[in-house]
């Protein structure tokens, strides 16, 4: 059965954090300001976010050019990356911390399990918001970027156990 333990590590008197407990604590705030970051730019209605994703697209077409013939193609492009790429780094963060927590696999599978439907709750939280729908292709970006954060989460932490031994 697998084990776990979502205590915090402290240092050996048990008055302050030792190393791994400021450690979680640092993951945690971390992934909570992301989460909140994603979830207040996902929120917001679809001219808000247009601004947004568009301001983005033309700073980078700005300093680095563009392979696309309109900024426009360019924001969509950034828009359809940006659902992946947004769930990767939560993953990362959500994974790390649950780990920098003390659990192994049962928390780590519970955050999976979090992470997947929250791909699919953020996006029907999207139906009612003026500009904005529930898009499965969106849902589906965001389910890969939780399963490519886990796999590199779960690859990081056997490559550290393997160097610590």
């Amino acid at each position: 059965m697998a084990e776990c333990n979502l205590s915090v590590k402290e240092s050996g008197d048990g008055t302050r954090p030792g190393a791994s407990g400021m450690r979680f604590r640092v993951l945690c705030a971390l992934t909570i300001i992301w989460f909140i970051l994603l979830s207040f730019i996902s929120f917001q209605p679809g001219d808000e976010t247009t601004l947004i994703s568009g301001g983005i697209a033309e700073a980078a077409e700005n300093a680095f050019g563009s392979p696309f013939s309109t900024t426009r193609e360019l924001e969509l492009r950034i828009r359809a990356v940006a659902h992946p790429v947004s769930f990767f780094l939560l993953a990362v963060l959500l994974f790390l911390t649950v780990d920098a927590g003390g659990a192994r696999l049962l928390g780590m599978l519970a955050a999976l399990g979090v992470l997947i439907g929250w791909s699919f709750v953020s996006e029907v939280i999207k139906i009612p918001i003026p500009g904005r729908d529930f898009n499965w292709p969106d849902v589906i970006g965001n389910i890969v970027g939780v399963f490519i954060g886990f796999a590199a989460v779960l690859l990081l932490l056997q490559c550290k156990r393997l160097i610590m031994k």
